[in-house]
């Protein structure tokens, strides 16, 4: 509600006072007595031949330049908005971005072009992901995430995440194989199969 009323303010200030501008710079033009628009052989003085559409074109003008004003206020509001949010997000996200701290980057905001993270107590919560069959959630979600929490310290014996993987799908723990192998965590990696069948 805050918002909505300062939204209102700017933007009625800001285009009240573009558009007092504006009509203040034509305004020797408003009050003419005389306005001579040339065209074919004959030239025209609108305000002597046709006071009423003069009058009704001043009209328009004032109502189209407000509209504008209020249009570019608007837009003024919106990008300053969009840059106290991006360097209010940066001062946050600075507190817990952190090598020793264990962050899951998700995404982007494309709003005020700034990365996502998931801060280690955001972890402790649940994490709910939907889409239907085949639209990506494993491949854009679970494996970067899978991945980033096997990287994590992972040279490191104190700090290094322990994982359970419950892959029902059968393809699942691969990709799990391959993360480790590039962050030299093989000899960590312990399959265990149907029939109770166990494999490092």
């Amino acid at each position: 509600m805050k918002y909505l009323i300062k939204h209102i303010l700017f933007i009625t200030f800001l285009s009240s006072l573009l558009c007092f501008i504006i009509i203040k710079l034509f305004n020797p033009i408003f009050n003419s007595s005389s306005i001579i628009i040339p065209y074919s052989l004959k030239p025209f003085d609108i305000c002597k031949k046709a006071p009423n559409a003069w009058y009704i074109l001043k009209i328009i003008y004032i109502i189209f330049s407000y509209i504008s004003c209020l249009i570019i206020s608007n837009s003024i509001f919106t990008k300053l908005l969009h840059k106290l949010k991006k360097t209010k997000t940066n001062i946050k996200n600075t507190m817990f971005i952190n090598d020793n701290e264990l962050n899951l980057y998700i995404g982007d905001d494309f709003s005020c072009k700034d990365k996502v993270f998931i801060p280690e107590k955001g972890l402790f919560q649940n994490v709910l992901v939907t889409g239907t069959i085949g639209s990506g959630k494993t491949s854009s979600f679970m494996y970067p995430v899978t991945k980033q929490l096997i990287e994590f310290e992972s040279n490191n014996t104190n700090k290094k995440l322990g994982i359970l993987v419950l892959d029902v799908k059968g393809n699942y723990y691969t990709k799990v194989k391959e993360y480790a192998k590039s962050c030299n965590r093989e000899d960590d990696l312990v399959i265990i199969e149907l029939r109770w069948r166990y494999k490092i």
